[in-house]
């Protein structure tokens, strides 16, 4: 993992600057989709839905780098170590491979090899296993 070199003596003041940085770039990335797409109220609609994911797993990363767990107690947490990673997730229904490129409150989002993206609900999941 890369290491940022964000000011500040903790790493609760070094996420501070992150998420400060990241707020200011999203304000900015929403004020140029509203006056691109005045009237059109759908692609800004679009924008916000899409800020907000980024803004959710920036809020997940940043908690899971603040309060590092040696072994995760929640299906959530095992994601999150996974993020990025290509993983296999077996639900009640079929198994699903692919890489795993957020974690959302109660789902998982993958792409799969046909570059289709997969939503699975964290009450689906039977297991999750890292593909060989």
């Amino acid at each position: 993992m890369a290491r940022l070199g964000l000011p500040g003596s903790t790493p609760a003041e070094r996420a501070q600057v992150l998420v400060e940085a990241i707020q200011s770039a999203l304000a900015n990335v929403n004020t140029t989709n509203t006056t691109s797409a005045t009237n059109s109220s759908l692609t800004t609609a679009t924008a916000q839905l899409s800020s907000d994911g980024v803004v959710g797993n920036i809020v997940s990363t940043v908690e899971s780098l603040l309060f590092p767990s040696s072994t995760p107690s929640t299906i959530r947490g095992v994601l999150l170590g996974l993020l990025n990673r290509t993983v296999t997730i077996v639900t009640p229904f079929d198994s699903v491979t692919g890489t795993l490129i957020a974690v959302q409150r109660d789902y998982a989002v993958l792409v799969n090899a046909a570059g289709q993206t997969v939503l699975i609900p964290f009450n689906n999941i039977e297991s999750v296993s890292t593909a060989a």
